[in-house]
């Protein structure tokens, strides 16, 4: 009896731990989900400008890194910070974005503000997530950061909404993944300016009609741009209005390989003659239409990787020309050819030492006085006046003469 006994509940044991190891599988089965993979997300790049600049030659670089774990708290679902421990494998990438002299510009975009003296040109960045993978559903935040380019007259995040909580050149980005049917899935990405805000929804999730007031389309810079006028004024009784003067511009720091617009309508280009020679309007026309670099209207000046540019150009009385998008802090030389002229420039030259910060204007004025002697040579109304005397005493002499004769005929 006790036998049976035994072998009953030896019998019932192994069915229990057979139960047991049926059920253990079963339930990972409905469990585990199977890691699914990110895609790709992408965010807006503003580049705000001059309505007269040019599109300076310039590259942005991005960096993506996980962002600070959020813990749960009033009725609002965690943010998990991306790791192996939590599940994430791989790293997104970002590539870089770039903009030419050339691209194209709009006067209103959404997310950027503009105002009727700019313009903005913009590209998209994508943020690749191909090689990432997920294994549980949640709320993962990553962290964008936008790297400064060596570029004169740039300003970063010129447009950020809360410039006291915000963090100039970053942005947040949630990854939301989701269970659908069992499965896994990336949902959906948000990118937003704020590390703390959390678009989740209330009552632990169960509200799930969440807003997020700081959504962001992206980034937003300013390239900061001058404009250089230069003119020229003749003065003096000996000075001719008509000469043309011979200049040199010479720039530096005004941007690499930028796209100077220059407006020379008020300006032409000298022959290949002495600078001390009056050109008539003929020969400046086809001095114009010669000369590969000649001074009209709409005319482009090109700078060097290093941002320099030097060009020569010629200036009469009342002229003058606006170099227009150089990057703030350019800097010029500008020289005059001396003349037999007094300049009201020390060396005929004027140079900006600290760079400019706004537009800016060089105006050079040539004086020559003649100073007509008196006592040796008389004046043209004086010696006309003689000549008159003399031809009315000359005619008065004759007419006595022939009255005289009469006279003594009689």
């Amino acid at each position: 009896m006790k036998n049976i006994f035994v072998r009953k509940a030896i019998a019932l044991l192994g069915a229990v731990m057979l139960c047991m190891s049926l059920a253990v599988p079963a339930l990972a089965v409905d469990t585990l989900y199977t890691p699914v993979a990110g895609t790709s997300t992408t965010f807006q790049k503003a580049l705000v400008l001059d309505k007269d600049a040019n599109v300076p030659t310039i590259q942005f670089a991005y960096s993506i890194a996980p962002g600070t774990a959020v813990a749960a708290s009033n009725g609002k679902m965690e943010i998990i910070a991306p790791s192996v421990a939590t599940g994430v494998t791989g790293t997104p990438s970002i590539a870089n974005v770039s903009y030419a002299p050339g691209d194209a510009t709009v006067t209103t975009a959404e997310g950027v503000t503009l105002t009727a003296e700019q313009k903005a040109a913009l590209k998209t960045a994508t943020v690749d997530f191909s090689g990432v993978t997920f294994a549980e559903p949640g709320i993962y935040r990553y962290l964008i950061t936008e790297t400064s380019a060596d570029q004169q007259g740039m300003t970063y995040d010129t447009q950020l909404a809360d410039t006291t909580n915000g963090v100039a050149k970053q942005r947040t980005l949630d990854v939301y993944v989701t269970d659908s049917d069992g499965s896994l899935v990336v949902s959906n990405y948000v990118i937003h300016e704020l590390v703390n805000d959390i678009a989740a929804g209330n009552n632990n999730g169960s509200d799930v009609a969440a807003t997020l007031a700081d959504k962001s389309k992206g980034f937003v810079n300013e390239y900061a741009t001058v404009d250089l006028t230069l003119s020229k004024t003749v003065t003096g009784n000996q000075g001719s209005q008509d000469k043309y003067f011979k200049f040199t511009v010479a720039i530096t720091n005004a941007g690499a390989n930028a796209n100077l617009n220059v407006d020379m309508s008020g300006a032409q280009t000298a022959p290949a003659k002495s600078v001390a020679t009056v050109y008539s309007a003929e020969e400046m026309a086809a001095a114009n239409s010669a000369d590969d670099n000649a001074n009209v209207d709409g005319q482009q000046w090109a700078t060097d990787a290093s941002g320099a540019v030097t060009k020569t150009v010629y200036l009469k009385h009342n002229q003058s020309i606006v170099i227009k998008g150089l990057a703030s802090g350019a800097k010029y030389t500008i020289t005059e050819v001396p003349e037999d002229y007094k300049c009201d420039k020390a060396n005929n030259q004027v140079a900006e030492t600290n760079g400019m910060t706004q537009d800016a204007t060089v105006a050079f004025q040539n004086t020559r006085d003649g100073i007509v002697p008196t006592g040796v040579i008389v004046s043209a109304a004086g010696g006309i006046a003689l000549a008159l005397a003399g031809i009315g005493g000359a005619g008065y002499a004759v007419v006595s003469r022939r009255k005289n004769k009469e006279d003594d005929e009689d």
